[in-house]
């Protein structure tokens, strides 16, 4: 992978062994980048994602938290003269519908004490 380029870097939250080619298949289906992706695996259960436009790299952003095989992928950004190994990919956001929520209990206090149970 040469040095210019948009750069993901991210990993699976799984234990399982998992081929890099099956994710790049699944990568470029679902992220459908119009210029181009490459990946490679750069080993601590991690792979570098590179975009050839920066049209691409943001909507792979915006469509986190992705999946994979029913497992949570990870992506932060890394920049081309930042270590991926050291970016950090402990956390990812994401939305938490709760149905049937009393009116009075939709509450900042309550959404806090739901995600506090979460982790």
């Amino acid at each position: 992978m040469g040095n210019t380029g948009y750069y993901l870097v991210g990993r699976l939250l799984t234990t399982k062994v998992y081929k890099i080619e099956f994710l790049w298949n699944a990568l470029l289906t679902t992220m459908n980048p119009g210029k181009g992706l490459e990946i490679k695996d750069i080993g601590g259960q991690r792979f570098l994602l590179k975009f050839n436009h920066i049209v691409d790299k943001n909507r792979a952003m915006d469509g986190c938290p992705w999946a994979f095989d029913k497992n949570v992928m990870i992506l932060n950004t890394v920049d081309s003269d930042e270590n991926p190994s050291t970016v950090d990919l402990n956390w990812c956001a994401f939305y938490v519908y709760v149905h049937g929520l009393p009116l009075g209990k939709m509450t900042k206090q309550i959404a806090q004490l739901i995600g506090g149970k979460m982790g």
